[in-house]
């Protein structure tokens, strides 16, 4: 049975298919910045598990736009953030994107 989110677990953690969405606790600073702190995602039996966002950075763009490596556009409507989680004692790397539009967190892994 498919999932919604489209996971596969793998002995090393999670990978996602494509971009998934996911239930993220952040902060916001009194000058409007935004700090992933923790992201929740469902695993292969349907189960969330949570991960503590380790270390993150905010990117940007020039003139409110840029592509990304892995090809997303972000723009002054999406806002994405590169983020290291720990994962059974691994430290896996993954984008957050948050689309201001519809309030929704994506998650893609690397």
């Amino acid at each position: 049975m498919q999932r919604d989110a489209d996971i596969i677990a793998e002995e090393g953690g999670i990978m996602p298919l494509e971009n998934v969405p996911v239930d993220v606790i952040c902060k916001h600073t009194r000058d409007g910045e935004l700090i992933p702190i923790k992201m929740r995602v469902q695993d292969e039996e349907g189960e969330y598990q949570t991960y503590t966002i380790k270390a993150y950075r905010t990117i940007a763009g020039s003139q409110n736009e840029a592509v990304l490596p892995n090809g997303v556009l972000v723009t002054s409507m999406l806002k994405s953030f590169e983020c290291k989680i720990s994962v059974f004692g691994t430290e896996k790397r993954i984008w957050l994107y948050y689309r201001y539009a519809d309030s929704v967190w994506m998650l893609k892994m690397f």
